[in-house]
């Protein structure tokens, strides 16, 4: 029994070695498969042996996927990187994802990375998100994904950090500024325009919230848009009374526009004829002498 026992561990182990050197030799082909295409701008073969690496599904094609695929300046062999990492699905491959987060040096790169780790479901990930929020070295790409994720997973635990980033940036607000405003009262019912506010508020409503309501009787937490003790600044007013510049509401406090005075600038576009104008569409104007018939 003992020795049919070994012969079996024995043959097991052989089949897993010999599983992983096939692994490792089909990964080692596609790479070279791969740069072959690029390097001949075959981006369609390109994007194919991409499928076929997120295919893997493991850590090495993962770190291809993130070193070498995404460093070809392409549109298509970007969005086929997209696409290979949001399928991947094993836990040291997403773990790899997560740390190259955190550290890689390219910002596009971890915005990307910051946007696929946020449909997992996690608890590393959602942490990674967290670390992501702390990190206020990040571009602001890098940190509205991040809200955007949170945003989507509507976990309550990441109000502390979000209310936190919300204090670096208010004070020269922009498009990350109220990306944070909307996910704070997505995820609270509340809107404050301080980031103190929102720290005073959200201490007492955590306590709240520890508290178990009896039975049959709600909890009685403020109403969306409802202070104790009176009115407040919502994030809807502010963007109604926000300065526009062509219609567009301007939010941050630190614009620069750029205005072009060349002479190109002086020509007019000549006056628009026909359906989108709202006339009739014209006949064509024969030159002078030729007349008309068929």
């Amino acid at each position: 029994m003992k020795s049919a026992l070994s012969i079996f561990l024995a043959t097991a182990m052989v089949l897993l070695f010999a599983a992983s050197l096939a692994s490792g030799d089909d990964l080692t082909s596609l790479v070279k498969r791969f740069n072959e295409a690029s390097q001949t701008q075959n981006w369609s073969g390109a994007c194919a042996v991409i499928k076929e690496i997120g295919a893997l599904n493991n850590e090495k094609a993962t770190k291809v996927l993130i070193e070498t695929a995404l460093k070809v300046e392409n549109s298509q062999v970007f969005k086929a990187s997209k696409e290979a990492l949001s399928s991947i699905t094993d836990k040291d491959a997403v773990s790899y994802m997560c740390k190259s987060v955190l550290k890689h040096s390219s910002w596009e790169v971890r915005a990307l990375l910051t946007e696929i780790i946020g449909k997992q479901k996690s608890d590393e990930s959602f942490e990674t998100l967290i670390s992501v929020l702390k990190d206020y070295r990040n571009r602001p790409e890098v940190h509205i994904e991040a809200v955007r994720a949170l945003k989507a997973k509507g976990k309550k635990e990441a109000v502390d950090a979000l209310i936190d980033l919300l204090e670096q940036v208010e004070r020269e607000k922009g498009t990350l500024w109220v990306e944070l405003r909307k996910t704070l009262t997505e995820l609270t019912g509340e809107d404050y325009d301080k980031a103190a506010t929102w720290r005073k508020q959200w201490a007492a409503k955590k306590e709240e919230l520890k508290a178990t309501p009896k039975q049959g009787e709600p909890s009685e937490s403020p109403k969306p848009g409802v202070t104790p003790g009176g009115p407040r600044t919502t994030l809807d007013d502010e963007v109604k009374k926000a300065p526009k510049f062509f219609g567009a509401e301007v939010l941050s406090r630190r614009i620069l526009f750029i205005i072009d005075c060349s002479s190109s600038m002086i020509a007019k576009d000549p006056p628009m004829a026909g359906p989108e104008a709202g006339q009739k569409p014209q006949p064509p104007q024969r030159p002078p002498g030729v007349s008309g018939g068929t």
